[in-house]
């Protein structure tokens, strides 16, 4: 049993002679015995406090020898006292000698606990350090502890909780609201009254508390009913906003159900909340399908309403011609005459007008004026005297016979019965028939109608009458003309030089030449820029005709001449600007020493008023009794002296005031005035040219103003 430790230390010698190279008939030394075999001699082991029969002293799983390459303790199990042995860590990677292997601030053996990486910092890449993980509560194995899809790195850097994954609770996630757009820390991001939630779920826009743009909020919209993603929620044209305003419905495309939407009303001028805009009887919408004005009670102008008409059976855009009424005509005011064909021609007249170059539209007027009759049917006023004419059936009519003459003394005249017949074919056309009867002839030409046997020659034919709204074109209707009593076929009735229309349009009196009754005519008065309608433009009390004449401007205030009761302006006026300009005993000096000016001597301020004998009253401040001011030339004036007494430092002076000047416009005034120092009181008064005061005086300048 002796034998078998020999041989295997003669090997063990035998390979360290090997391995130190040394000559094998060297004794070996004691001190290179490796009992262990761990690669360190005994004496090593010993010296090093490992066990020279271990390989692993301290039986971290690590030979004695492997500790010294690696620079652990052989002695201690773990070396950098983690918890975690030092082989283990070499075969985890870890460094055994250091006890956080990758810096985060947790240990190996705390990673190994939390399974996180100790050699990486940030084992789940979020941004956040594990240790700051471990700080901050988030799971340092995961990059989005919350699971609302930001990682916790995002969340911190953005203010919200990475623990939680709806930061303000308002039923969004946190990286929901980030791919919205809106703000996870703030449940209603945009402050409109609905959560970030509600918005999603309503479709709205989080950041935008009127979402559509219609100036209605969502949280109202949605109170309301309205879709609060839409402006126009009913889609009738008008926005929800305008529905609100107009008091029509924003959730009917229809609000009154008259067949007609809202918007179109709206644009059309009808009341989208009323059914029956004109309160004919018709909807808006049968109004529509029948062509008439929903505006109009009558839209055919004939004095029956649309409802009546459809409930009678008539045409409601059709002019209703009056049924035996012999006092209604369609329109009142003038109607040309044309289209006139003839029909018949019993004596061959018209060949021979023609060769004369008459026609037959040349023989009847081109116009003719219609009113209606007070008594039966209405008259037609042709170039003479009015002609009667009765309504005799729908729309029928018969006109009395009017006789006039045609022609030439030196060729012929003829004598002609003129009878006009025919039917109104709406309120402003008829239908006309003409028959000319020829009563008698006079002249040379006369022979060659009918070989001169002309009496009972007629000619027939037919017309058209149109009403002509406008006959002067001055820009008033007849029925205008009429009310006003202005001449219809004269665009200038008072011959002004001013049409009608525009004299209405201005505000004059197109009756009267002169509207304002200045001595100008409206005409004159419009070339000159005065005011028509104003006999004194310039409120100067002279009126614009008297300027004209006298070679004043009427457009600019006059000052008074010679009028001894009129001022500018009566009132309160102040004094400013008060300059000296002569100063006999150097006052002015003195009260500089004493910190005043000459406007501290005078009277800051008057009060204007108009004279009941002549001229005007000024009334200093402080004073009682007005001082009366005269005109001598136009707009000069001069006052009577006034007394008053001024307490200056040290003095009181007694002082003769005179004022004059020139009335520059009815609110201002250019000021003369003149003191006279007549008494000083006081120790001051030694300082004024040797207390000898009575007699001094000073000029100066000042500007009123009202």
């Amino acid at each position: 049993m002796n034998r078998i430790p020999l041989i295997g230390l003669g090997v063990i010698f035998f390979t360290a002679c090997l391995d130190n190279q040394k000559p094998a008939e060297d004794d070996p030394v004691v001190g290179e015995i490796d009992s262990d075999g761990d690669g360190i001699s005994d004496a090593d082991e010993e010296a090093n406090g490992t066990d020279p029969t271990n390989s692993d002293t301290d039986g971290d799983g690590l030979s004695d020898f492997e500790e010294s390459e690696n620079g652990t303790d052989p002695t201690k199990y773990d070396s950098d006292g983690d918890g975690i042995g030092d082989g283990e860590e070499l075969e985890n990677g870890t460094d055994p000698n250091s006890t956080d292997s990758d810096g985060d601030g947790l240990s190996d053996s705390d990673e190994a606990a939390t399974g996180t990486d100790p050699n990486n910092g940030d084992t789940d890449g979020d941004g956040l350090n594990d240790s700051e993980e471990a700080t901050n509560g988030t799971d340092p194995t995961s990059s989005d502890t919350d699971g609302d899809g930001l990682n916790d790195g995002n969340e911190l850097e953005n203010g919200t909780d990475p623990t939680n994954a709806d930061s303000d609770g308002d039923g969004l996630s946190d990286g929901e609201e980030a791919n919205l757009g809106s703000d996870p820390t703030n449940s209603d991001s945009d402050g409109d009254g609905l959560s970030d939630s509600e918005e999603a779920d309503a479709g709205t826009d989080p950041n935008n508390s009127d979402s559509d743009g219609d100036e209605i909020s969502d949280t109202d919209e949605l109170s309301n009913g309205t879709d609060p993603t839409s402006s126009d929620t009913d889609g009738d044209g008008l926005s929800d906003s305008d529905e609100e305003s107009q008091g029509t419905d924003p959730l009917n495309a229809d609000s009154d159900g008259d067949g007609v939407n809202d918007g179109d009303e709206f644009s059309n001028g009808t009341d989208p909340s009323n059914a029956d805009s004109d309160g004919d009887g018709l909807s808006d919408g049968d109004e529509e399908s029948l062509g008439t004005d929903p505006t109009n009670t009558d839209s055919d102008g004939d004095a029956i309403s649309d409802g009546d008409e459809v409930a009678n059976g008539t045409d409601p855009t059709s002019f209703e011609l009056p049924s035996g009424n012999p006092n209604a005509i369609a329109n009142e005011g003038t109607w040309s005459l044309i289209n006139v064909t003839p029909q018949s021609d019993s004596c061959a007249i018209l060949p021979l007008l023609g060769a004369l170059g008459t026609q037959l539209e040349d023989l009847v007027v081109d116009a003719f004026f219609l009113e209606n009759s007070t008594n039966t049917g209405f008259d037609i006023y042709l170039d003479g005297p009015s002609t009667a004419c009765m309504l005799n059936g729908q729309g029928s009519f018969q006109c009395q016979l009017q006789t006039f003459s045609y022609g030439e003394s030196t060729a012929a005249i003829v004598d002609l019965e003129l009878d006009l017949f025919g039917g109104l074919v709406a309120d402003d056309e008829m239908d006309l028939g003409l028959n000319l009867f020829i009563a008698g002839c006079t002249g040379p030409v006369c022979a060659l109608i009918n070989t001169g046997n002309v009496t009972g020659c007629s000619i027939t034919g037919t017309a058209n009458g149109y009403y002509i709204s406008d006959p002067d074109g001055d820009g008033l209707t007849d029925a205008q003309e009429q009310a006003l009593g202005t001449n219809p076929s004269n665009p200038d009735s008072d011959g002004d030089g001013i049409n009608d229309g525009d004299e209405v349009a201005d505000g004059t009196d197109p009756n009267h030449p002169d509207s304002d009754s200045d001595g100008l005519t409206d005409a004159q008065e419009q070339a000159l820029g005065t005011d028509p309608t104003n006999s004194d433009s310039d409120g100067d009390t002279v009126s614009d005709g008297d300027e004209v004449s006298n070679g004043t401007d009427p457009m600019v205030y006059d000052l008074p001449n010679g009028n001894p009761n009129v001022v500018a302006d009566e009132g309160n006026w102040t004094l400013s600007n008060v300059m000296s300009q002569a100063d006999s005993c150097g006052i002015v000096n003195i009260l500089t020493l004493a910190g005043l000016t000459l406007a501290d001597v005078l009277p800051s301020g008057y009060g204007v008023a108009n004279s009941s004998s002549q001229g005007f009253d000024l009334t200093p401040d402080g004073n009682t009794n007005p001082s009366n001011c005269l005109y001598s030339t136009p707009g000069e004036f001069s006052c009577l002296t006034s007394s008053t007494a001024v307490a200056v430092t040290g003095a009181t002076l007694d002082l003769d005031i005179n004022y004059g000047g020139v009335l520059l416009a009815s609110d201002s005034m250019s000021i003369e005035v003149n003191v006279l120092f007549t008494n000083c009181t006081g120790f001051g008064c030694g300082l004024i040219n040797g207390g000898n005061v009575s007699g001094c005086t000073i000029d100066a300048t000042a500007q009123g103003q009202l």
